[in-house]
């Protein structure tokens, strides 16, 4: 890989002298830059939505994208499209944007960027706040097999609008921990923590009220041996980086996977932990959590996002941001037909994913044998085609319109359906179950 372009190749001599003093030293660039796994993007993208949405979800309230979700996704499409320029892509892309509930130096950034200013002198000297950390996410993906770009790059993002140095940092330290966390197999620990300070020291380190980002982060690996729930309280409703982030990542840190509503020891401290913090805090520490889990982080049998819960996200919500991660995960390259034609014969023919709804209400008696056979021919019939195939099985009723039983489960890990699992009962809620797969 043939080094970097020069910060300003990318973005002209004239921004480059307002931003480098910023930044730290450029990568070499001749390392891998692999993206992270479509499943670890996945859980990443899901964390960030899920865990803004956090105190609804857990009070039972229907929630969609917050503020730190919705400029996620900017940032996303931003890198995707120019990754050499995002920056004033992503500057352009927030004034056109109606990014409700943004902290304050994201408005006063968007009000500059409208009125004309140029997107290296919009954003706010004096805002150490962790709105630009909890989009950088994106970065943490999209280089992966490279943590140390991932953090330029965040970093070079977050100055659109962040000019204290530590919100640059801060930004740096958390596309780092994503990176590191997407290609982890162990748990996040301290390790994971001093590797993530290690990352955030390359920047300069402005303080905030006499702490640094990176001595902050070093300083709450040491609670991960103790109870962190009176360290996470004490640091995380702030929104400054130098609190909110080690908040998040110890949050992180001490989160099982899959992260389940049932009470246990450590899902009790990790949902209390997540309920405290700040919404920009909840977007870290729930991007951390799916980097390192996958999607099934949070959708899993057991895990946070059951079926039921599953359900108070907005469904459109879920899509955009399983979407975006796709995209990360997939760059995409453009292909000759024959290019397509050979990768299809290659696979033995096109990948399938299957919903199969199942009609469980008390009409259905009589049928039990009719549906519990009709289901396993269909599945030993798809086996046989050629090409990947997964299946959702979902079955409704009006005491439960939408029962997951199979999550995207491979068809040929797909078990035999017996009489005992199709008991008919209640009315029919047809649409809301159509609409519920979907």
């Amino acid at each position: 890989m043939q080094p970097l372009l020069t910060l300003a190749e990318r973005i002209g001599a004239r921004a480059a002298v307002q931003i480098e003093p910023l930044l730290a030293v450029p990568p070499r660039g001749d390392v891998p830059c692999a993206p992270a796994s479509q499943d670890r993007c996945r859980g990443a993208m899901a964390g960030i939505l899920f865990g803004e949405s956090m105190p609804a979800l857990l009070r039972g309230n229907r929630s969609g994208p917050g503020p730190n979700t919705r400029l996620a996704l900017i940032a996303a499409s931003a890198a995707i499209g120019d990754p050499a320029t995002h920056p004033e892509a992503f500057a352009a892309a927030l004034v056109a944007a109606d990014v409700r509930g943004a902290g304050r130096a994201t408005v006063c950034a968007r009000d500059a960027l409208e009125g004309g200013m140029a997107w290296p002198l919009a954003g706010a000297p004096n805002s150490a706040g962790a709105a630009a950390a909890a989009r950088a996410t994106v970065f943490g993906l999209a280089f992966a097999g490279d943590p140390e770009r991932a953090a330029y790059e965040a970093a070079l993002s977050a100055t659109v609008t962040h000019r204290h140095g530590a919100a640059v940092a801060g930004a740096a330290a958390v596309a780092g921990a994503v990176a590191l966390a997407a290609r982890m197999d162990q748990p996040l620990g301290p390790d994971w923590l001093e590797t993530v300070a290690d990352i955030c020291d390359r920047y300069p380190q402005e303080s905030v009220y006499g702490e640094s980002v990176a001595g902050a982060i070093r300083a709450a690996s040491g609670w991960l041996e103790e109870d962190p729930r009176p360290m996470i309280r004490n640091l995380g409703r702030s929104a400054l980086c130098t609190r909110a982030i080690p908040a998040a990542l110890l949050a992180a840190a001490c989160a099982p996977a899959p992260l389940g509503l049932a009470p246990s020891d450590r899902s009790d401290v990790a949902l209390k932990a997540l309920d405290s913090l700040h919404e920009a805090s909840r977007a870290i520490a729930g991007a951390c959590i799916g980097a390192r889990g996958g999607r099934h982080a949070w959708m899993a049998r057991g895990g946070l996002i059951s079926a039921g819960h599953r359900n108070l996200i907005r469904t459109r919500s879920l899509a955009n941001v399983l979407a975006i991660a796709d995209r990360i995960a997939v760059p995409e390259v453009p292909e000759t037909p024959r290019e397509r034609e050979r990768e299809s014969a290659g696979k033995g023919g096109p990948a399938v994913h299957v919903s199969f709804l199942i009609d469980r209400s008390g009409s259905m008696t009589g049928l039990e044998g009719d549906v519990v056979g009709g289901f396993n021919n269909f599945v030993a019939e798809q086996r046989n085609h050629p090409g990947a195939c997964s299946l959702t099985l979902v079955m409704f009723d009006s005491q439960n319109p939408c029962k997951v039983l199979l999550d995207a489960v491979p068809v040929e890990d797909v078990p035999a359906m017996a009489p005992e699992h199709f008991q008919p009962r209640g009315a029919t809620p047809l649409l809301d179950a159509l609409g519920a797969v979907i």
